[in-house]
């Protein structure tokens, strides 16, 4: 029979929870951040602007194939294509998407949030 002693057993499950508390605060950590910069851009920016302020985005949608992972249509006129960027620490639960027009100009953004 195999017997761990109660200081392994402490030891390990201090660990686990230093691990999952650091996995928390990532994810709080990336989220504000992603946020804090989406929260610049606006209606009228250029599609090279909001790349230079989030970075390359996770995902690019066009009406012809859309991402239906967070919202349940895909990008329609006025969008030419949406700009996502994921905060994959949340299994899929929280994104932004911008959207851009013909012009290459922006038409719209949100946050999106899985209850």
């Amino acid at each position: 029979m195999l017997f761990i002693s109660r200081r392994v057993l402490t030891g390990s499950m201090s660990g686990l929870v230093l691990i999952l508390t650091g996995a928390a605060v990532m994810t709080l950590h990336i989220g504000r951040g992603v946020q804090s910069s989406f929260d610049t851009i606006e209606v009228g920016q250029t599609e090279n602007s909001v790349v230079r302020i989030l970075g390359k985005p996770s995902v690019t949608e066009y009406p012809a194939k859309p991402f239906t992972r967070y919202a349940d249509r895909g990008c329609e006129a006025p969008c030419f294509k949406r700009f996502w960027y994921e905060n994959r620490l949340m299994l899929d639960t929280e994104a932004w998407s911008i959207s851009i027009d013909r012009d290459g100009l922006v038409v719209g953004k949100y946050h999106w949030v899985s209850p």
